[in-house]
């Protein structure tokens, strides 16, 4: 009884090590926004260079602001970045890319608000881009269920095909719609097994050990007494 004690604190020690050694790490660099430092409420940027992870196309640019600013408080960190719309002025979008193993399973989320309108939407795409420059979209969603004033958090998940994988967000920028969509905590991380399938596996393996342990007990007696047989 005290080996089968030990077995199981032994499981449980084991599933313990096997999730925290696979506690899911961010594959994006700069996802809450956080890196660059400025002092004012809110700063607009064009030049990709002064953003670390993230970057965007001719005419296009980021906003960032620090927070609790206008109501709005981050969710992660103290800096949020504002997806643009100006409407008529051209649609606004920023990206990154980031590694990936073909064949590998991994999730997304983001924080999103309306900064102003609830009828505002954009878009967001993970796509892997081939030596040829055509995308593959991996997954791809508009969201237009904004709520001023209150985080919406995105869930999702996708199936790398190559060594490399690109996140996106970009406005639909219509005239007449608002001035921009809020952002952050933006997080991508390779799929892990639920902590119940682990512990499954691990209570498993004991259930194995217990068994083979029943086994050897079962065939001593029957072993020690054909050893006892007297010769013929």
């Amino acid at each position: 009884m005290k080996a089968v004690t030990k077995l199981i604190i032994a499981a449980a020690l084991f599933g313990q090590t096997v999730l925290s050694q696979a506690l899911p790490i961010n594959l994006l660099t700069n996802g809450s926004f956080e890196s660059l430092k400025f002092d004012s409420n809110w700063t607009y940027r064009t030049n990709p260079n002064e953003v670390d992870g993230w970057t965007w196309s001719d005419g296009s640019s980021m906003e960032f602001w620090n927070t609790p600013f206008l109501g709005v408080t981050a969710v992660d960190g103290g800096k949020i970045a504002e997806l643009n719309a100006h409407g008529g002025d051209g649609d606004y979008s920023f990206y990154q890319n980031f590694k990936t193993v073909a064949g590998q399973s991994y999730d997304y989320s983001f924080a999103y608000q309306a900064r102003s309108d609830n009828s505002e939407q954009f878009h967001m795409d993970i796509t892997h881009f081939f030596d040829d420059s055509t995308p593959e979209v991996l997954a791809n969603a508009i969201y237009t269920n904004h709520e001023i004033g209150q985080w919406s958090t995105a869930r999702g998940s996708f199936v790398a095909i190559g060594s490399m994988s690109q996140i996106g967000f970009w406005s639909d920028d219509r005239r007449g719609d608002t001035v921009g969509n809020l952002l952050d905590n933006v997080v991508v991380t390779a799929s892990v097994p639920e902590p119940g399938s682990i512990a499954l596996l691990a209570f498993g393996l004991v259930g194995l050990v217990v068994s083979r342990r029943r086994q050897k007990s079962e065939d001593a007696p029957l072993a020690k007494n054909l050893l006892n047989q007297p010769e013929k």
